[in-house]
């Protein structure tokens, strides 16, 4: 159903991703942030549900500043390896710069809403903190959140974009919650 782009980042680095349209009108588009296994079967089938149901999907293959093609399994190895890249390899601020260049791309079909999972969801909320253009964010079980305040304007001003309380996503996290959802018109 989807096919592979090419995005380039406000620096000049040019990053692949899988692009998934709707077959009939377009809702509306989401950027699907990957876990630590890359864009692999299990994300590009994420983007085509998104697809079927009407909105364009794409996820950016975040990895490519560090090792390009990156599609990994399940196994503990390639969690291991998955994590090694996530956590050591990664600048992140220039992962973020890849997901604003999947946002911009993303513009062109409508609203734009972020989700992620694991890795992803973290960086969907850094996403909700730091992007421009997206009306939604929404992450599941956001691994290394709170370390993330570091890197976002939370950290600056101790709220996310100024709405929400960082000692309110401390409870949140503290608490259990694997789920979130920002919506920024909402709260703007």
């Amino acid at each position: 159903m989807g096919k592979p782009v090419l995005l380039t980042a406000e620096d000049g680095f040019e990053l692949d991703a899988y692009l998934a349209q709707p077959a009939g009108d377009c809702k509306g588009a989401v950027l699907v942030i990957q876990e630590i296994f890359g864009v692999n079967q299990h994300i590009r089938e994420v983007c085509d549900g998104y697809a079927r149901h009407g909105y364009a999907a794409l996820a950016p293959a975040i990895f490519d500043r560090a090792e390009k093609h990156v599609e990994l399994g399940y196994n503990p190895d390639d969690i291991a390896q998955g994590a090694a890249i996530a956590r050591g390899k990664l600048d992140l601020k220039l992962t973020m710069d890849d997901l604003q260049a999947g946002i911009n791309y993303l513009q062109q079909f409508g609203n734009v809403a972020v989700v992620g999972y694991c890795f992803g969801g973290m960086l969907t909320w850094l996403c909700a903190a730091q992007a421009q253009g997206i009306s939604c964010a929404s992450g599941y079980y956001g691994g290394g959140i709170t370390q993330a305040l570091e890197h976002s304007r939370a950290s600056e001003n101790n709220t996310l974009g100024n709405k929400v309380p960082r000692d309110d996503l401390k409870e949140f996290t503290a608490n259990g919650n694997d789920f979130f959802f920002i919506s920024k018109k909402c709260h703007q």
